[in-house]
Parts: structure tokens; sequence; C-alpha cells
């Protein structure tokens, strides 16, 4: 295992990305704290956590999205699998996270995944996938492994092969996050993912659980959050409604009766 800093090796199984022990961990793994982040003993695992908590602007951010199209000062990360130990609050508390992606050709692209979404929306560059209520209620009260298929996830969001590097991740409230570790092979261990065997935990797999029967166009990048330009989302820790499933054609546009139309 391989522990990410100022340069990162990637010829081995693992890279370590961050954790909470040690005396400046976030500086140590390069992290950006926004918000309500801070950093907490935990008893139940024995060992510390970042708590990141309070409203839609707080972020625990690892990486440089600053840059549209450059990798200068990001991740560069060729593992495809990114592994993270949460524990979501009982109850219906906001989620999400987002991945800075680099693709084949060497444009960054953004990719959301929130509590908040109710359907996929994906443009050239952007794209949000909600995660399920079924998914979210398995991390809830316990610790979760919850495991990123960054190829799988670059597929469905913008079709095909596209995924080349992670650049850079955020984690948003309401969580406690215990490490980040990227994997080659999702069947290998990581040491810092170890918990007490006491403490209950979950292995959950993404997309695996993500409801992602409908796919629309994306009207801005605006509308994005986690882009940093501050725009609220409305919608944030709403409840997704069950999708119908995907078919072939498309239905048509259902016309209102002559009585329904106002005079």
């Amino acid at each position: 295992a391989h522990t990410h800093g100022n340069t990162m090796y990637q010829g081995g199984a693992s890279c370590e990305l961050l954790r909470a022990a040690g005396k400046d961990p976030a500086r140590t793994y390069g992290a950006r704290l926004k918000g309500s982040v801070r950093r907490a003993y935990d008893a139940e695992t024995r060992g510390y956590v970042w708590c990141v908590e309070g409203g839609a602007a707080t972020r625990l951010a690892l990486g440089d999205a600053a840059s549209a199209t450059s990798m200068k000062g990001g991740l560069g990360l060729h593992f495809p699998f990114v592994v993270l130990q949460v524990k979501l609050p009982v109850g219906r508390s906001p989620f999400a996270l987002e991945l800075s992606m680099v693709d084949l050709s060497g444009r960054r692209r953004r990719l959301l995944l929130s509590s908040s979404f109710g359907s996929v929306s994906s443009s050239t560059l952007h794209a949000q996938i909600p995660l399920s209520t079924d998914l979210l209620d398995q991390c809830r009260g316990k610790w979760a492994t919850l495991t990123l298929d960054c190829v799988k996830l670059a597929s469905l969001a913008w079709g095909g092969d596209c995924f080349r590097a992670v650049d850079g991740l955020s984690i948003a409230p309401q969580c406690k996050l215990r490490c980040i570790v990227a994997l080659r092979d999702p069947s290998s261990r990581h040491k810092g993912l170890t918990l007490p065997r006491s403490v209950p935990t979950i292995a959950v797999q993404v997309p695996g659980a993500i409801s992602m029967d409908t796919v629309l166009p994306t009207a801005s990048p605006l509308d994005i959050v986690g882009t940093g330009l501050g725009r609220p989302n409305v919608a944030f820790g709403s409840r997704a409604a069950p999708l119908k499933p995907v078919t072939t054609g498309r239905s048509p546009v259902p016309r209102r009766s002559p009585a329904s139309v106002p005079p």
C-alpha cells in the first residue's frame, strides 16, 4: 500500500488517499476542509474520524478541480476503484460525493452522486446520479465500506469506455468518514479498512444499488451541487421516488382533453 502525498506511487495494489489519524492529516494528505468538517475521536472504532456536518457548502475535498482540462495539481489516480469507509446518521439526512474524472482525451469531467436526485442527468462534462434510498439505508447507523467502480460510473454517465483517471473527489454532509483508499482490484484488502471485530459493518457496491433508469440532459453546469459556484440545490436531501424500467422506444406525450384546458 502506498500513501498519497505530494507524489504518489501507483505501482502497487492500493493507495491510501486519506485518514484521520496523525498529527495533521489534512496537510499530510493534501485535503481541503470547508465548512463544518472536524476531526474527532470515535470510541466505537477506537480511532479518529472525520465528521462532515453542516449545510450544502460543507466539503472535504482531495485533488485540484480548479482547471477544466489540466491534471496539474490533481490526483491523477489510475486506480479504477475508490473505497470510502463511511457511517451515515440514522434518518433522512442528505449525503453526496463528487468525483472529478479525466477521460481518455484529457478532459476533466465531473460526476456528482447525491441523495437529492431523482434521475440521471448528463451533459458532455457534467453528470449527476441519484443515490437510492435503499443504498443509503444500508449505511445508516453502521460503518459501510463503499466501493465506487469508476469505470462503470463513467460509462453509465457518458457511455462507452471513457475513464482514464480520478483527479479529485469531495465528500458532502452528512457522514463520518474513517478513510479513503484506491484499489486496483476490489477483492484486495487494505489494512486501513480493517475495523475492530465488535464493530457492525457492511460492504456496498456502487453503481450496483443506484437507480439509473432515466437519463435526462443537463440544463446547465450551474445546477450541479459541488462546483463551488454557491448555488443551492432546493432538492438536497429529498427522497427519490422509484423510477420505471427503461423502454426501447419513446413514450408519446400525453395530450390534455378539451375539458382540462383552461379557457
